[in-house]
């Protein structure tokens, strides 16, 4: 009988805060916070729907997706400089919407 076995290690072995300290120099102390709290809700959140609607992505492409969104919502002068090379290095033009 085929089994798996699931860990949990955010929050328990990964400190999420911890990325504030490598946000804080990109999106200045101002953003810092609500960045990273927009970025993670987008991450569950892409997450579930995906499990609801049975289409699967490993949890790198919603983490890249949910950065991709709080980008552009929150520093939208900014977004564009970033992601161009993250697109190029991908290979890819996947469409980052759910």
């Amino acid at each position: 009988m085929p089994g798996a076995i699931g860990f949990d290690i955010y929050g328990t072995l990964v400190d999420p805060l911890e990325m504030n300290e490598h946000l804080r120099p990109l999106v200045g102390d101002d953003l810092t916070d609500r960045f990273s709290e927009l970025w993670r809700d987008k991450q569950i959140e892409y997450t579930f729907r995906r499990a609801l609607m049975r289409r699967y992505e490993n949890f790198g492409v919603c983490t890249r997706q949910a950065l991709v969104y709080t980008a552009s919502v929150l520093v939208p002068q900014a977004f564009s400089a970033w992601i161009s090379p993250m697109k190029s290095r991908r290979g890819s033009s996947r469409s980052t919407r759910i």
